[in-house]
């Protein structure tokens, strides 16, 4: 079963399992979007969307964006 959901946190993943993903691009590595979301710069007042797509396809993540 798939299920894709919009997710505001990286709580639900981990970062092995985030960083799992095969862009491997450096802006969307859980690293680089935690510390975005915990130190407010991922905000409305800036511009930068604090939540993600996640695909998850029984119940392992399979796909992650950066959404706005």
């Amino acid at each position: 079963m798939e299920s894709v959901r919009i997710v505001d946190s990286l709580a639900g993943s981990t970062r092995r399992e985030w960083n799992l993903s095969p862009e491997q691009q450096p802006f969307i590595r859980h690293e680089f979007l935690s510390t975005l979301i915990e130190t407010g710069c991922a905000s409305g007042a800036h511009r930068v969307a604090a939540a993600n797509l996640v695909l998850r396809r029984a119940g392992a993540m399979v796909g992650d964006a950066p959404i706005s």
